[in-house]
């Protein structure tokens, strides 16, 4: 279970998120930072990722696509990344249970 983080996340969460969530990445490593919503959607889809940002724009795009990533929309405001490490954190078992269930997004506040 790999998390895929969108821009407005910061790239210096992916060493910690590391042990909870091997394998994840963000988009910026794939040089996607400038992509549309549309072309990082489908590559979460492809690449078998668990999309997460703090913009509705992901889930509103999985309400009109009959193909749906899994979407974790956190809805915490303007937190420091030290916060969004928690987040995620303290959710894991719940992010894992996500995982596992047929849900396509997943809300944290």
């Amino acid at each position: 279970m790999k998390l895929f983080l969108d821009q407005n996340l910061s790239y210096k969460l992916i060493p910690r998120l590391e042990k909870l969530f091997p394998g994840s990445k963000h988009i910026k490593e794939f040089g996607l930072e400038h992509s549309s919503d549309e072309d990082i959607y489908r590559f979460s889809i492809t690449n078998n990722f668990i999309l997460v940002s703090q913009d509705a724009d992901f889930y509103e795009l999985s309400l009109v696509s009959d193909i749906k990533p899994k979407i974790i929309w956190l809805r915490c405001g303007n937190v420091s990344s030290d916060e969004i490490y928690h987040i995620l954190e303290n959710n894991h078992e719940k992010i894992i249970k996500f995982f596992e269930s047929s849900e396509t997004c997943l809300q944290l506040f």
